[in-house]
């Protein structure tokens, strides 16, 4: 599978000896992204590249704009290892990578899966100081063959009494170990499958989280989250970190809100995963080995046993 990232229109502006006294490119553009295979061209995304150099001597700095550019700045050069490897890194915290029509078919799109060894870029400049760049592509290959998940795996599914983690996409792996990465304080979420009808949705940020609950339904690989308009907002007492005796320790606040209806299709990687696609993006949960009671508790020790209808 091949990757090609080519800039459909750019003006780009820098100067080459803020570049010389920072060691920092930056690149901000519009990029087309096609993913071609033998199933079909899945995905076009707005991506934003940072590439920079971690050193600030001169001489180091002079190795690393070479390593970028000849001396006539006019041909495609090969960035290092270290270099892909911080390009790399973009990649995977901003490339969406789940296209909602082959995830129907039961696909999984294994573009996260790469590795910064296997990852070419080439830049194109046409004048001394780089002031335009004419193109930028990337080059991929992947040995991994989609294949689709037997049916019969989604049909023995069951939610009750599990716990999910849940997040965007972009902070997930599905095609090598099936796990999140969360570098943000405010991107994780738990979701609590309390009976065979029943559901919680915890969302973390820093030392606040949300609880919102209500009913789901399951149905030919698919899950319907319905809110029933509950919120529970707990919110850490910040006077604490001034003085650690100040009460309480958190904040409880109950609300009623117009609710909300998520839908998820079933899908699997190493273990059982739900997809949600929404118009701010999509949305993975996936299954884990925590345990409903301990999860139960921790929130009772928040004083929620009556809001959240806990015995």
């Amino acid at each position: 599978m091949v990757l090609y990232l080519t800039f459909l229109s750019l003006s780009y502006k820098i100067s080459f000896l803020e570049y010389l006294y920072e060691g920092k490119l930056k690149v901000i553009s519009n990029i087309l992204t096609e993913l071609r295979s033998t199933y079909q061209l899945i995905l076009v995304s707005f991506l934003i590249l940072s590439c920079s150099s971690s050193t600030t001597e001169e001489s180091s700095e002079r190795r690393t704009i070479d390593s970028l550019y000849s001396s006539d700045m006019s041909y495609l050069a090969l960035l290092n290892s270290e270099d892909k490897r911080y390009i790399l890194t973009i990649l995977q915290d901003t490339l969406h990578i789940l296209d909602s029509t082959i995830a129907s078919e039961g696909y999984h799109t294994p573009l996260i899966n790469m590795s910064w060894s296997d990852l070419a870029l080439t830049v194109k400049v046409d004048n001394d100081f780089g002031d335009n760049i004419r193109e930028l592509k990337f080059d991929y290959s992947s040995n991994y063959t989609p294949k689709k998940d037997p049916k019969t795996k989604i049909s023995q599914i069951t939610l009750t009494d599990k716990i999910y983690l849940s997040g965007s996409e972009r902070h997930f792996n599905n095609s090598e170990n099936c796990e999140f990465y969360f570098p943000c304080d405010c991107c994780m979420g738990k979701l609590l499958f309390t009976s065979a009808s029943n559901y919680m949705l915890v969302n973390y940020c820093m030392s606040d989280f949300v609880v919102t609950k209500g009913t789901y339904e399951m149905r030919d690989g698919s899950i319907t989250l319905n809110s029933d308009g509950s919120r529970i907002d707990v919110k850490y007492n910040y006077e604490r970190e001034a003085n650690p005796d100040a009460k309480p320790a958190f904040f409880v606040e109950g609300s009623t809100t117009s609710g909300y209806q998520l839908n998820y299709r079933i899908d699997t990687c190493t273990r059982t995963m739900l997809v949600s696609e929404r118009d701010n993006g999509t949305f993975i949960a996936i299954e884990t080995d925590l345990q409903l009671t301990d999860e139960l508790e921790h929130l009772k020790e928040f004083q929620l046993a009556e809001l959240l209808e806990l015995k």
